[in-house]
């Protein structure tokens, strides 16, 4: 069944913002920001690099200021020489971080050994033994705060113990299934499609859709988003037509007002349903505004430096997703001078082709 919503133009607001924070990057000396806004002013719209080139200077930056996991992501995406050294830099703060106490420096440091000989160019003796230890840290970790009733820590042991060490965990997955539940029936939806994530219980799982359809009805999107707990056999097998259609008319409800509210992860899936023809009347025009608002808003969201928002921004306007007919671009406008400022900018600091490209004469 496809519904049928009041379709109201969202963009009411300047792009401008956008381009405001890859000038500041090009002022700051970023010369492949330059040319791209030299293309961008030339063409009257942010061409599809930018994101991707952003934020290979934000990882960069980032890595210099010593942050592991953002050396790791410019290591893997964009250095082509040193990808070496740069995990190495990488692997010696994670086992800083995990010494201290960090369970995620403690897995990370632990994959990078595992694999070592791949992502460094060269055998280590004992390197799977070594990574095997900083798991066994990590375990360690996971276990004293699921001693306090932390389910996704319970979890995380559970699996290490399965995937990892081949050990019985069972007892892990146990606590973590009741805590789950406690906390589902206290309230907490995140909990409750957390515990549907896992072993089928019919019981169990009835119980947890009439929450969540409460929840839902009550004005929780998550509750209302059927792709979060779909993964449920039982559930799918036995819900209703009518509560089903309940729950999609919410879940489109709800979003469309989370995204006025500018929630980008709403925007983007109102994108997706458009252009999919999921729950709503395929719409390419819609689908293509709604991916604008999506990407304008984790832009703001990535000039803030959220990471997860710049690798989103990069990921859905190069299209790196492989979405269908995703040919959408943010408009800007046309302007000649500023087209050729930011190329002769981008020469003075980076004597490249455009330096002699008919842009400049």
């Amino acid at each position: 069944m496809k519904f049928l919503f009041v379709y109201l133009s969202l963009f009411t607001f300047s792009f401008a913002n956008i381009v405001d924070m890859f000038i500041k990057d090009c002022e700051n000396g970023n010369a492949k920001i330059c040319t791209d806004l030299g293309h961008s002013y030339e063409y009257g719209r942010l061409v599809r690099m930018l994101p991707s080139d952003y934020y290979e200077n934000f990882t960069k930056l980032k890595c210099e200021q010593n942050s592991a996991i953002d050396c790791i992501a410019y290591a893997d995406l964009y250095e082509k020489t040193d990808k070496a050294n740069i995990r190495k830099k990488a692997l010696d703060i994670f086992i800083n971080e995990c010494d201290n106490g960090d369970i995620n420096a403690c897995d990370n440091a632990a994959k990078l050994y595992y694999h070592h000989e791949f992502l460094f160019n060269k055998k280590l003796e004992n390197s799977e033994k070594i990574g095997l230890e900083f798991y066994m840290k990590e375990k360690s970790l996971y276990e004293k705060e699921c001693e306090k009733d932390d389910a996704y820590s319970c979890m995380k042991v559970y699996e290490l113990c399965n995937l990892i060490l081949k050990t019985d965990g069972q007892i892990y997955l146990s606590k973590a299934h009741q805590i789950y539940e406690k906390e589902c029936e206290s309230g907490n939806t995140k909990s409750c499609i957390e515990r549907l994530k896992h072993e089928e219980d019919n019981g169990i799982t009835t119980k947890i859709f009439g929450i969540l359809k409460d929840s839902c009805n009550n004005g929780d999107l998550d509750s209302c988003d059927l792709q979060q707990y779909e993964i449920s056999s039982y559930f799918t097998k036995t819900i209703s037509e009518n509560d089903k259609n309940e729950i999609i008319k919410n879940y489109l409800n709800l979003s469309f007002n989370a995204c006025e509210n500018k929630n980008a992860l709403a925007c983007l899936r109102l994108g997706k349903a458009y252009i999919n023809g999921e729950f709503l009347t395929k719409d390419i025009e819609k689908a293509k505004d709604f991916f604008i608002k999506s990407m304008t808003l984790y832009a703001k969201e990535c000039e803030n430096e959220n990471r997860d928002s710049c690798k989103t921004f990069d990921l859905y306007y190069n299209n790196k997703a492989s979405i269908p007919v995703f040919d959408f671009e943010i408009p800007i406008k046309k302007d000649e001078n500023l087209s050729r400022k930011y190329f002769l900018k981008g020469c003075e600091m980076n004597k490249n082709a455009y330096c002699h490209d008919t842009h400049l004469r």
